[in-house]
């Protein structure tokens, strides 16, 4: 039994936003699939440019019809072990 994250799947550039989103659909493992979704930024952010950020992913998560619910708040290694 492997207790190693092995991620397979599809990686995309979602471009509604000032910034494109890095979006990757993947299976992990035996957990099932996730729908991952992050901003790539380089440079120091403020609080404001924070909320700014966290909003459009929230936004991003209701343009494809994903609860807010369905947020998992732990790392992939966590659910393998567990």
């Amino acid at each position: 039994e492997s207790h190693r994250k092995i991620k397979k799947g599809y990686s995309f550039q979602f471009l509604k936003y000032e910034k494109p989103l890095h979006i990757e659909l993947l299976e992990v493992n035996d957990l099932g699939w996730f729908f991952e979704i992050e901003f790539v930024e380089e440079n120091e952010i403020n609080n404001e440019k924070t909320n700014v950020l966290i909003n459009q992913l929230y936004d991003t998560l209701e343009h494809f019809n994903i609860p807010f619910s369905n947020i998992e708040k732990r790392y992939y290694s966590q659910m393998i072990l567990d």
